[in-house]
């Protein structure tokens, strides 16, 4: 699948993972390289870990997610209650 690069730059976006992990970024994409770079998935490149990602939510869930970038990604896992809020631009 091949992932839209272009995205909005943020100040701050903090995500929230439903076990309570925050990750932050200026961009969709970082906060999901930040999310592969703290998981044990062995993927080589971001796109084949949001692939494996999309495969483990219909084992986990029973729901599929479907995306066409970073940020549709991190918005379709708070579709399905992995991803539990989601803040833009926060001041630090």
């Amino acid at each position: 699948m091949a992932v839209v690069t272009t995205e909005r730059l943020y100040s701050l976006l903090r995500v929230t993972l439903n076990d309570g992990t925050v990750l932050n970024g200026s961009t969709y994409e970082e906060v999901v390289k930040n999310l592969w770079h703290d998981s044990w998935d062995a993927a080589t490149t971001v796109e084949e870990y949001m692939e494996k990602v999309q495969k483990r939510v219909i084992i986990q869930t029973g729901d599929s997610i479907d995306f066409h970038d970073h940020e549709s990604f991190i918005k379709e896992l708070a579709r399905v209650k992995l991803v539990t809020t989601i803040e833009t631009d926060i001041a630090h």
